[in-house]
């Protein structure tokens, strides 16, 4: 999945001062051939745009830039790529692209890498994401700005698509058993981590069966029974993931090649790879027992949320408490840090 954007955009983009309080875009996706689209990000303001490239549509990641649906079924096709943990504060100027006014940033990808098309079929692909942009070019005051894109109806084949998936499945292969390319104090981490992610879960489940209201409201939006049962399968599953057998394969080494541009920790789905990069075991504590803290416990958890196994969660590139108290209800119950942080406030007494 390679973007086309222009090295010399990423060069600008210290060195443009932006004003974009109220960013204009049109984001356009057109089929290049059975699979592999194109993605074209339009600045139609009257001024340059910082956009961040680490993660999100102009990211050269296998991250989640469309959503697909059978037009057959009417189902959604699960993304099946790479999902992380970003800290903002480790990100730099060549983590953005500068768009100027009236011009666009193009990406190229193939659907069929991380959605499994192998039936074949029509489908209705769109692109609906939010793009995080600097404000006022300052890259340490991060915006967010919700689009969609046009639908696609298209035909796609689906032998050619297994090809696809296969190749891109066939370069992350396992490639270790779960920590043995762990060691000394980086073991002991990722073991805590295991096992306070379980327990965190067994008490985030009950919490969410029979907690008080007003922390279901906090941080799902909803009390009625539908939704804490929905929360508590969630811990469930992750409790019986992370108790004896079944685990997903937890690697202190960066197998994958996606730990850098503020990434701290990521997920991929074939095989169920959890990866904890340098930074994970560099800047955060073990466990931090006070109210809306980030830890490598925290961390642990909002992964464990992506694996398919749990819920498949996403991130909407959108991290941190005030982000999440700003999405709809319909988001909170799909969102990776939603979890991560009502558990946490679970374990702390918050």
């Amino acid at each position: 999945m390679k973007s086309m954007r222009a090295l010399a955009a990423v060069a600008r983009a210290a060195a443009v001062a932006a004003v974009t309080v109220h960013p204009v875009f049109n984001l356009n996706i057109a089929v290049m051939g059975n699979s592999r689209l194109v993605a074209t990000l339009t600045n139609e303001g009257l001024e340059p745009v910082v956009v961040l490239n680490a993660d999100g549509l102009l990211s050269e990641y296998p991250v989640q830039k469309v959503h697909i649906t059978s037009e057959e079924t009417g189902e959604n096709i699960p993304f099946q790529g790479l999902r992380g943990y970003i800290d903002r504060d480790l990100l730099t100027a060549t983590d953005f692209t500068t768009i100027l006014p009236r011009q666009s940033e193009e990406v190229v990808f193939d659907v069929a890498e991380t959605f499994d098309l192998t039936e074949g079929g029509r489908y209705m692909i769109q692109s609906r994401l939010n793009i995080d942009y600097a404000v006022n070019g300052d890259i340490t005051n991060i915006g967010t700005h919700a689009i969609e894109s046009n639908t696609l109806l298209t035909e796609i084949d689906g032998q050619q698509a297994s090809y696809s998936l296969h190749s891109f499945r066939s370069t992350h292969q396992k490639r270790a058993n779960i920590n043995s390319n762990c060691s000394g104090a980086q073991r002991s981490a990722v073991e805590a981590s295991v096992k306070h992610t379980h327990s965190m879960a067994i008490e985030a489940s009950k919490a969410a069966k029979s907690g008080p209201a007003k922390k279901m409201e906090e941080y799902f939006k909803r009390t009625d029974d539908n939704t804490r049962n929905i929360v508590a399968g969630v811990f469930d599953k992750m409790a019986r993931v992370y108790s004896g057998g079944g685990k997903p394969n937890l690697h202190c080494r960066d197998i994958h090649n996606y730990c850098g541009r503020g990434w701290v920790a990521y997920c991929v789905f074939s095989p169920s790879d959890i990866v904890f990069c340098n930074t994970w075991f560099q800047r955060f504590k073990e466990l931090d027992k006070g109210c809306r803290k980030v830890d490598q416990a925290f961390i642990a958890l909002h992964e464990a949320t992506h694996l398919n196994e749990v819920k498949n969660t996403d991130d909407y590139g959108v991290y941190g408490y005030d982000g999440l108290r700003r999405l709809s209800a319909d988001k909170n119950i799909n969102h990776a840090d939603t979890y991560s942080y009502f558990a946490h406030d679970v374990l702390a007494g918050c």
